[in-house]
């Protein structure tokens, strides 16, 4: 409240205001005439009236003003106006300051403001003006609130004082007042300069060149700790808005690296209530700092201990003895509750009995001696606990006294002493020899320091060893003199170091260290491995390590064997494959082989009535060796892909057909396919086998029919994560059945080459491989969940295709097609394959030539005869068919080439990435399916 003003002559004495009080007319106001005021009221206006000190009472919750010569000085202009006032409407600058200086009071706070700043309107003028300013409510004789009586300092004159020392003289003073002074600074607020001194300019790495010229404070901010820069811009921000003075601890960035503490003491000068200049000095209290974190660290021990101490702690006020606090050992101890207690007339509960078994009196505990008479006392007890057992206690008690050493309370310890006492005449026996139990001790874990196999250290939260025992020279070769006083980084293995050095940080703040390993240099200069357990206590590091090196050779060996484990299963597995394959292709030779053996002989007798018989089942027989090639070729990943951007949905409605069929009747075939699904780039034909053969699988699970559901969506880079797939998108084909399901042994092995659940001579085995290694060569993923006797889910992952095209699965003719007069180069190293393929030419019209390899085929293009297509077999010698195919490429872009091959290892073939007007067909293929590629690629070159 800013009920005083600068003061102005010509003062006032008690006397005018003594005389102003009985001549106001008080009927006019709420306080009623001075005849029916309240004592305490009247005592309290006789004694301000009486005193040299500036002081206002505000009465009743209006405020009503009476106030003394004093304060009637300071007032100014203003008196006597204001007597008899209420304050909100004397000052009305100040009313809502007022108003909430009367709410709080007479709520029964009392408040004080230093400093406090206003502009008031005194002796004719606007006037800024400073107070000190202190408030308490005052009470009558039955503790009811009459009203508040302010003391009131103005300050004014000091502080504009202040603001008015010359600037040479501030910062004089400023480091005059300051202890252990780094360097001043005086900050030009409206140019933004500060001017600092050279010690200064070194604490904030600053120019001292520079600085004297005066640097943005922004400058020098940036030297300060970036989790002091906020605080700090803060409390300058406040300094500058309030006028108060400004102090400020924060760390600054030194010159030589490492960050001082230091404290910042200034204040901002105003000229015409603005800003203008903010000087201050600075002070270095690194050290300071040192010893209250030390100190703060010891205190927070300090309390831990008091919180963990095994023992009960009591305090009791004066003079009743009530117990007023208690700690959980207190209850734990005595088996009944403390708190709430009574006075210690009535410890009703507290049941104690000497060592003669005589009940003791209330007044005889050490507490009530305490709190009676401020004695210290200890006493023990066999105290009558409160789950009706007896134990023996020892309480001590002492006063507890306040700064005058008056007795404000009692405080006693009370310790179980319970097994103590029971077993006393035990240890007093010990005692006599206690000497030699306490050597024997020391002895039993010297000699475990000394025999131990495990190196023992204690080290300094810095790392160097303080002591370390007899196992560091037995495992390592080193002795004291070599290790103590040093860290252990020159022994570390350069590998290490870095883990070392960050287990050991770990270490220092306070997390153990567990089975940690790294290798330490021995004197032989080979290298032990070792496995560390470590903790800090107490301020230091208690390490243990454990030489593991022969472990690690063994954990070597171990790999090792396993290595050669799985190195035998994969030679097993061969063995498997190639096992199947020889059985396979045995029986088909058989048949092959057979059927041309019947066929000569009937040819030979000239019977020609089962010829066709016998040229079927040849044919069939191949064609059975030729699927089993390819399905191997797709376990392996490398077969030759006719890769197209293919429509899933429409694949799979144009095999509707050949499902049914396949399944028959029993099988109900349900689709379930997004309307928005993504194309897919893979090879069709393939993914139709996969399709058909997944679908056979089901037919054969379903022996008693059921549902074989065909469905189909998209899954995101996001989804496929969650998968755990790789960040692709991808279109899913997921092929569920109702059949007997599979159990985790099978589905662990259900893509294994000729692994097969089905009776002997039903299935190869194949089937599966053969669409995992399809799926894996194009870019996707297969998934298999199923349980016995609920049926089976395969998901197949396809990459989805990008390139905005699509092939279309409209079912088109195979019959044979030719250009007649077309030159075809035949390029082929195996004679009998080069032969069929010249007759097969031959016969669709066509002229050929033909070669066994690259070099000869490429003489070809020397002669004067043009070559309308090349058939390349891909595997020939030296240059193979595809590097064939891009020599002539570079020479005649648009010549078109079909290669050939049963098998290849390049990439860019296996995957169907071939350029433009360069077709592939796998080995082995049919006439009508040669013909048909070969009249495609000459259409497209005439187009």
């Amino acid at each position: 409240m800013p009920n005083s003003l600068r003061p102005a002559a010509p003062r006032i004495d008690q006397a005018t205001i003594t005389k102003l009080l009985h001549e106001f007319d008080w009927s006019s106001t709420p306080l009623g005439v001075i005849d029916t005021w309240p004592t305490a009221m009247r005592s309290i206006v006789d004694m301000l009236l009486a005193v040299p000190v500036a002081i206002a009472t505000l009465w009743g919750q209006q405020g009503i003003m009476i106030y003394n010569a004093s304060y009637a000085t300071i007032a100014g202009s203003r008196h006597p106006e204001l007597f008899g006032m209420p304050v909100t409407a004397a000052w009305p600058e100040a009313a809502d300051f007022n108003q909430s200086i009367l709410d709080q009071v007479f709520a029964g706070k009392s408040l004080t403001y230093q400093k406090r700043n206003f502009m008031l309107q005194r002796n004719g003028r606007n006037e800024q003006v400073w107070f000190d300013l202190s408030y308490s409510p005052i009470f009558d004789q039955n503790g009811e609130i009459l009203g508040v009586m302010a003391l009131v300092v103005e300050i004014t004159a000091q502080v504009l004082a202040e603001q008015q020392r010359h600037r040479a003289e501030e910062r004089f003073q400023l480091a005059l007042d300051a202890g252990l002074l780094i360097g001043t600074w005086d900050w030009d607020i409206v140019a933004d300069r500060c001017i600092v001194d050279p010690r200064f300019a070194e604490y904030f790495s600053l120019d001292p060149a520079l600085a004297s010229q005066g640097v943005s404070v922004e400058a020098m901010l940036e030297a300060i700790h970036p989790d002091d820069q906020a605080t700090i811009g803060q409390l300058i921000q406040s300094a500058i808005h309030s006028g108060q003075s400004y102090r400020a601890e924060y760390r600054v960035l030194h010159r030589d690296g490492d960050y001082r503490w230091v404290e910042a003491n200034g204040f901002c000068i105003f000229e015409q209530n603005q800003p203008q200049r903010f000087p201050g000095v600075l002070i270095d209290i690194t050290e300071r700092k040192r010893r209250e974190d030390a100190l703060e660290h010891s205190e927070a021990r300090l309390r831990a201990i008091f919180d963990t101490l095994p023992v009960g702690l009591v305090f009791a006020e004066t003079p009743t003895g009530r117990i007023t606090d208690g700690n959980a050992h207190v209850e734990q101890i005595l088996r009944h509750p403390v708190l709430p207690s009574p006075a210690t007339e009535a410890y009703g509960e507290w049941i104690a009995y000497d060592e003669h078994n005589q009940l003791v009196p209330i007044e005889e505990y050490p507490l009530a001696i305490a709190v009676k008479t401020g004695q210290v006392s200890e006493r023990d007890f066999h105290y009558q606990r409160g789950d009706g057992t007896r134990a023996w206690i020892k309480v001590i008690g002492g006063p507890v006294r306040d700064l005058d050493n008056t007795i404000t309370g009692g405080l006693i310890t009370i310790i179980d002493i319970d097994r103590e006492k029971r077993a006393e005449k035990q240890l007093q026996a010990l005692n006599n020899d206690l000497e030699g139990l306490v050597a024997q001790r020391t002895r039993e874990r010297d000699r475990i320091w000394l025999v131990s196999q495990d190196l023992l250290g204690i080290a300094d939260p810095a790392g160097n060893w303080l002591a370390i025992n007899p196992a560091w020279q037995r495992t390592l070769g080193w002795d004291d003199s070599d290790i103590l006083g040093r860290t252990s980084e020159w022994l570390e293995h350069h590998d290490d170091h870095e883990r070392t050095r960050q287990e050991v940080a770990k270490l220092v703040n306070g997390i153990p260290t567990s089975y940690f390993e790294n290798r330490f240099r021995g004197r032989d200069g080979e290298y032990h491995w070792l496995s560390w357990t470590a903790v800090l206590d107490n301020g230091y590091l208690y390490c243990v390590a454990r030489d593991i090196s022969n472990e690690k050779q063994r954990q070597a060996e171990i790999e090792r064997m396993q290595t050669q484990l799985r190195q035998s299963q994969k030679m097993e597995a061969i063995g498997q494959l190639t096992g199947g394959i020889a059985h396979d292709f045995n029986n088909i030779l058989t048949s092959i082989l057979g059927g041309l053996d019947l066929l000569q002989r009937r040819i030979n007798v000239g019977r020609f009535d089962t010829i066709e018989r016998y040229i079927n089942s040849a044919i069939k027989s191949a064609k059975r060796a030729a699927a089993l090639t390819q399905r191997l070729l797709a376990f392996s990943r490398q077969q030759a892909l006719d890769v197209q951007p293919i429509n899933i949905n429409s694949l799979i409605q144009s095999l509707d057909d050949l499902l049914q069929r396949s399944l028959g009747e029993q099988i109900q075939v349900a689709t379930n396919l997004s309307d928005d699904v993504w194309r897919v780039r893979t090879d069709a034909n393939q993914l139709e086998n996969a399709l058909l053969n997944l679908a056979i699988n089901a037919r054969d699970a379903m022996p008693y029919g059921g549902i074989l559901t065909i469905s189909t969506s998209n899954i995101d880079v996001q989804q496929a994560d969650q998968l755990q797939l790789d960040s692709h998108e991808y279109v899913l084909i997921e092929v569920i059945d109702t059949g007997t399901g599979m159990s985790n042994e099978v589905i662990e092995r259900a893509f294994d080459p000729f692994f097969t659940t089905k009776p002997l001579g039903q299935g190869t085995g194949l089937g599966l491989s053969m669409i995992y290694g399809f799926i894996k060569q194009i870019g996707g993923h297969i998934h298999i969940e199923s349980q016995l006797e609920y049926g089976t889910s395969v998901k197949l992952y396809l990459p989805r295709d990008q390139s905005g095209l699509e092939h279309g699965f409209a079912a088109e003719s195979a019959q044979s097609r030719s250009i007649e007069g077309a030159t075809i180069l035949v390029v082929e190293d195996d004679e009998a394959v080069r032969m069929v393929l010249i007759d097969v030419l031959d016969e669709l019209g066509y002229h050929t030539l033909e070669a066994e390899d690259a070099s000869s085929a490429l003489t070809f293009f020397e002669q004067p005869t043009p070559i309308d297509l090349v058939i390349s077999d891909i595997g020939l010698p030296k240059t193979d068919g595809y590097d064939l195919a891009l020599q002539l490429r570079q020479r005649y872009p648009t010549l078109p080439i079909l290669l050939v091959s049963g098998y290849t290892d390049r990439v860019a073939v296996r995957s169907g990435e071939l350029e433009a007007h360069m077709e592939l067909l796998s080995k082995p293929f049919e006439i009508t399916d040669l013909a048909n590629k070969i009249h495609d690629l000459l259409q497209q070159s005439h187009e």
